[in-house]
């Protein structure tokens, strides 16, 4: 059975990381398109609005608990419940957004004379972009019960395929109107255009995987509300703490410091929070494994996928981060040119910041999966407090600087808090956490020291990261290969790709 779940977290964790890793070039050129046709002003608009739109994740309160209920139920072949779920979740979506939408339109000229303050750009052309960016976001919360539902199945697959499709459709789009000259309008109606795309072919695929699933919302249903309040209360309260972690620095730095400050910022977050989402992806996927494999196997065997998982994701994310963290300078001018040290600052010690967020990524989603969301929950909370509070305190004084400290303050404080009432709730000790990173973290550490040192011979930056680049995976996966810790490892690289066919 275990091997059962490991096998499906393999399976669709390899299209999650098919999908983030489509989307990092495209992360990668974005932003230097923007940049040549719109100006670093522009950008910082772009950046600005986006963050703010952002925040209509605050309506993501219930997709954790579709994902969750569908496996749940799938395992016992209960349709009906998963449609009156799937239905009652799509109309509180649309309801919050309804009022999400209504309230940035009618306080539209106050987000912009508070945090934008530029005449560099018509203001009509921003009022235009962070109406329709509020939309966009907002139908996107909407068709997440879509993505949510199919991700409870355990057909990931398809909703990487989906996005993988949206994102290519987003950057054509993106590309067309900038070369047109519709600047920051031509940004948001590429988006706008690519969400609609994506939502019909959801529609559409869904039909057909699942038939039995009818979008109907007279299907309401207040008593699901109750059944799954304390996902729906937990997912609102931490769609607020994401948002506050992830995207309140940006509104911080704009008030206090400014659109020039805030496109440095944006930069060097923009690559780290790509790559965060890159190797979060792998934990993305245990959820509903957990889900099914605690109704059919029951605690014990979730402790040994939590330890299992944990292992492996440290052994492929702290070798990317400290290599980023390390070579932040190089990555920056390489990908940017010089004239963005504040951005490679931001990137280096986010780097670090945001290995720590990754690593709790597999005991959240295990403990989401088997219903006790309140550890990650009020991690989250402490996150966001802490950041806030510091930042507030820090950003006058340090500047961005502070921001950054801020973020990392805060993040090592409740990872800290995180692992302890884990290990309380799973059982176990830190000693086997710590087993855990032990080979990754000196391996990684020792490797980038020779290449730092040997470094300093190298004049050339893209001589440099070019080098480090090739030989520093291949001399870890080679040391990893042979410790036999990870003989798992070995056999996925013997047949990466029948897992597909899993």
């Amino acid at each position: 059975m275990a091997q059962e779940i490991y096998n499906r977290i393999a399976k669709n964790s390899l299209y999650n990381l098919l999908r983030r890793l489509l989307g990092l070039p495209v992360g990668l050129i974005l932003p230097l398109v923007v940049l040549g046709y719109v100006g670093v002003e522009g950008y910082g608009v772009w950046a600005f609005i986006q963050a703010l739109v952002a925040y209509s994740v605050i309506l993501d309160m219930g997709s954790d608990a579709l994902t969750k209920y569908t496996a749940e139920y799938k395992s016992r072949e209960n349709h009906p419940k998963i449609s009156q779920i799937f239905n009652t979740l799509f109309v509180l979506y649309l309801s919050l957004f309804f009022i999400f939408f209504l309230a940035v339109f009618i306080y539209q000229d106050w987000i912009i004379d508070v945090f934008i303050k530029t005449d560099k750009l018509p203001r009509g052309d921003i009022s235009f972009a962070l109406v329709l960016y509020t939309a966009v976001f907002g139908i996107n919360m909407i068709f997440k019960v879509y993505s949510s539902f199919f991700n409870g199945l355990e057909r990931m697959d398809l909703t990487n395929k989906v996005e993988m499709l949206s994102v290519v459709n987003n950057f054509i789009f993106c590309i067309v109107f900038l070369y047109m000259g519709w600047g920051i309008k031509g940004l948001a109606m590429a988006s706008g255009l690519s969400t609609l795309m994506t939502g019909c072919i959801y529609v559409g695929v869904c039909a057909k995987v699942a038939p039995y699933l009818k979008l109907n919302p007279l299907a309401f249903n207040l008593g699901i509300l109750h059944e799954v309040k304390k996902f729906v209360t937990y997912g609102a309260l931490g769609g607020i703490a994401a948002m506050v972690q992830f995207q309140l620095a940006k509104l911080i730095i704009s008030y206090f410091l400014g659109l020039r400050y805030l496109t440095y910022y944006d930069l060097g977050h923009r690559l780290i929070f790509a790559m965060m989402g890159l190797f979060s992806s792998f934990a993305i996927s245990i959820m509903p494994a957990a889900s099914a494999g605690y109704v059919s196997s029951g605690i014990e065997k979730i402790k040994e996928v939590f330890q299992t998982t944990l292992k492996y994701i440290a052994l492929i994310s702290i070798p990317a981060f400290l290599f980023t963290s390390v070579m932040a300078d190089r990555i920056i001018f390489v990908w940017l040119g010089t004239g963005y040290e504040e951005a490679a600052f931001v990137f280096r010690f986010l780097s670090i910041a945001y290995l720590i967020n990754v690593l709790t990524g597999p005991g959240a989603s295990i403990l989401m999966g088997i219903g006790m969301i309140e550890i990650p929950f009020y991690g989250g909370i402490a996150n966001g407090a802490i950041s806030v509070i510091l930042s507030l305190i820090l950003v006058i004084k340090f500047g961005i600087t502070g921001i950054v400290i801020s973020n990392l303050t805060a993040n090592t404080i409740t990872t800290i808090y995180f692992f302890y009432y884990l290990q309380k709730k799973l059982g176990g000790s830190a000693i086997n956490i710590l087993r855990c990173l032990k080979f990754p973290l000196l391996t990684s550490m020792i490797i980038l020291l020779i290449f730092s040192f040997m470094g300093k011979y190298i004049r050339n930056y893209h001589i440099e990261l070019l080098s480090a680049a090739i030989l520093f995976p291949i001399t870890y996966i080679l040391l990893a290969y042979k410790n036999p810790e990870y003989g798992r490892m070995r056999d996925f690289i013997r047949r990466p790709l029948s897992i597909f066919y899993l």
